[in-house]
């Protein structure tokens, strides 16, 4: 940040200026223009401490927060990301099992009779009107399908902690105190 001087003003309050201001004219606070010195007699007024202070007080706690809460969202965003990512490809489990259950099925239409029909819907029929038709699964289907329910389901959490952290980031890091050392006013 470049040096910054006060130029007195004819009100008894001073002006910050920069050295790039140098011989020209900037109003002071009061309204009246002030005329700023050559570099070489700027150099000689008083250094504006307080913005010097600004400069290496930059850092707050606020700041840390906000860094903090910003590096583990993004951490979790990873392991979400790194959990989708090696998410295991749905396998075959083989159409041949459901070839062999349509075969079979095609076998008893042919070779059943009426009533072993009509047995079988009153043994059915309870269950079918409780919980309607499902797909016939296998063992290794239902297994799969747990793994990746239970796999989504943790990625979800991940995801609502991060969004979590977000939400608490932004609340904490706005309702932060502002450091009282610079609110201290200007001469």
């Amino acid at each position: 940040m470049a040096d910054k001087y006060l130029v007195p003003c004819t009100c008894g309050k001073s002006v910050s200026v920069t050295v790039h201001q140098a011989g020209s004219r900037v109003p002071c606070v009061c309204g009246t223009p002030v005329d700023v010195p050559p570099l070489r007699k700027l150099r000689t007024l008083e250094r504006d401490e307080q913005i010097a202070e600004e400069a290496t007080a930059a850092w707050t706690a606020q700041h840390s927060f906000a860094f903090g809460g910003t590096v583990l969202t993004l951490a979790l965003l990873a392991v979400a990301g790194w959990m989708t990512a090696t998410q295991p490809e749905t396998p075959d489990f083989g159409k041949g099992y459901q070839q062999q259950l349509a075969a079979r099925t095609d076998v008893m239409l042919e070779k059943g009779k009426p009533i072993d029909f009509w047995m079988n819907w009153l043994h059915s029929e309870p269950t079918l009107t409780e919980y309607g038709f499902d797909e016939i699964s296998t063992a290794q289907e239902v297994s799969y399908q747990q793994q990746l329910d239970e796999r989504l389901m943790h990625r979800n959490i991940v995801l609502g902690l991060a969004g979590v952290v977000v939400v608490l980031t932004v609340v904490g890091g706005t309702a932060w105190p502002k450091s009282t050392s610079s609110s201290a006013s200007p001469n």
